[in-house]
């Protein structure tokens, strides 16, 4: 993965952390390049992937980054 240094994760009072920027971004800068290891299913249910890291990306494989691996700023993105 990949963060821009204009992008700090924090606390936040009610949701946990997240990632906010400290400078200003312009509509369509890239800010992250989410990367990880490609899992399958059984993979993921045994427990190999950190959670909250994964995300499908196609029929029984999945994105995340590995149980024991640093945590990164691309961790604290959702769906937005």
């Amino acid at each position: 993965s990949w963060a821009d240094d204009r992008v700090a994760v924090r606390d936040t009072p009610r949701r946990g952390h997240g990632a906010f920027a400290r400078e200003p971004i312009a509509a369509g800068e890239a800010v992250f390049r989410w990367g990880g290891v490609v899992f399958a299913g059984d993979e993921i249910r045994a427990g190999k992937a950190k959670p909250g890291t994964v995300a499908a990306i196609g029929e029984d494989r999945y994105l995340a980054s590995p149980v024991g691996s640093d945590a990164h700023p691309a961790d604290a993105l959702n769906h937005s």
